[in-house]
């Protein structure tokens, strides 16, 4: 198997996911620096935007409702791989909504105390061969995918989904924008730099 060979391995995270550090200690709890930030409700992780109230506890009290939870719930594929925490979205989907509601508070919490709970960034990657590559000694044959925690894709897609109807509902994306675009994908951004 590809991920039993240490060499092999070493060699793939480094090409797709260079400087990452690999960690086998599943209890070790990482030291947060200070002026960290990991996630705001404003934007993506490690991205705020530029002038927005941090700490408005209420904008992330409208933000996380329980319907939007259950939404963000539901949009995922009931039988998606259930990777690092092994629940799948099956599992979420038909939750009782006063478990909707302490998912809610988690989620909540984790906005206002600017915290990731350790759990919820586990991942697990597997490469997937590319088509077309015969060389699959080259890492970049290899398409890397990441199974990350369900929790966590649920907060994302909150998050997502308040910056598309506020930041973005004032500035859009640029229409050359093809990264993280539904309507954009490789192949538009190649016919674009080639026209």
């Amino acid at each position: 198997m590809l991920t039993e060979d240490c060499g092999v391995a070493d060699m793939l995270r480094e090409t797709h996911f260079s400087g990452s550090v690999v960690d086998l200690d599943p209890e070790r709890v990482p030291e947060k620096p200070e002026n960290d930030r990991k996630c705001d409700v404003y934007g993506f992780i490690g991205v705020p935007c530029p002038g927005a109230p941090v700490d408005d506890d209420d904008h992330i009290r409208k933000t996380v409702t329980a319907e939007k939870v259950k939404a963000a719930l539901e949009s995922f594929g009931s039988y998606n791989a259930a990777e690092p925490d092994e629940f799948s979205p099956i599992v979420l989907q038909n939750l009782p909504m006063d478990v909707i509601h302490k998912i809610l508070e988690l989620f909540r919490a984790s906005l206002m105390l600017d915290y990731i709970p350790t759990h919820w960034k586990r991942a697990s990657v597997v490469f997937i061969p590319k088509q077309g590559k015969s060389n699959h000694a080259d890492p970049k044959a290899f398409r890397p995918i990441t199974l990350a925690s369900f929790q966590l894709k649920t907060l994302e897609k909150l998050i997502l989904w308040e910056t598309q109807d506020t930041a973005l509902a004032v500035k859009p994306l640029s229409k050359h924008q093809h990264v993280f675009s539904r309507a954009a994908f490789t192949f538009s951004a190649v016919t674009i730099f080639l026209i």
